[in-house]
């Protein structure tokens, strides 16, 4: 799966790995670089064996991880903005992203203050209500929830 110049192989580990190898070939050719700095890998806890650590170890691709609130590691990582991982993991990235848009909602109704004189960009706060609702808050509350949905 590709988006942008973001590639995603969704395998188990014996055809992942080595396929590796093979889409960096196919980039060479084509006159692109893989950048192993930027690579991360995501098993869950159960299916990790011997076999998976040596084939990433070879492949010399780090799990995705972040630290808990309590210095445990959660592992995981993040596809098309869409969080992928353990149950810890993915509650602490929507924990941050509801943080986020409720910091986001809180700088709009502050923005939205009838007290507050009106932007001269921007001719009123109806005009400024139905942009926000157009772009912001559909974009980072609808369109992600789906993601996450799907998922």
């Amino acid at each position: 799966m590709s988006g942008a110049d973001d590639t995603y192989i969704l395998e188990p580990p014996e055809i992942a790995f080595p396929e590796i190898k093979r889409h960096e070939e196919r980039l060479t050719s084509f006159g692109l670089k893989l950048h192993y700095s930027k690579m991360k890998c995501y098993i869950k806890e159960s299916k990790k064996s011997e076999m998976y650590h040596e084939l990433r170890e070879a492949a010399n691709i780090p799990e995705g991880f972040t630290e808990g609130e309590d210095g445990t590691t959660l592992f995981g990582l993040r596809a098309y903005g869409v969080p992928i991982g353990s149950e810890a993991y993915v509650t602490k990235w929507l924990k941050i992203k509801g943080e986020r848009i409720t910091s986001n909602m809180l700088e709009i109704g502050s923005l939205l203050d009838q007290t507050m004189i009106a932007s001269r960009h921007i001719p009123s706060h109806q005009c400024l209500w139905l942009l926000i609702l157009n772009c912001r808050i559909w974009f980072e509350y609808t369109v992600w929830w789906h993601a996450c949905m799907i998922v």
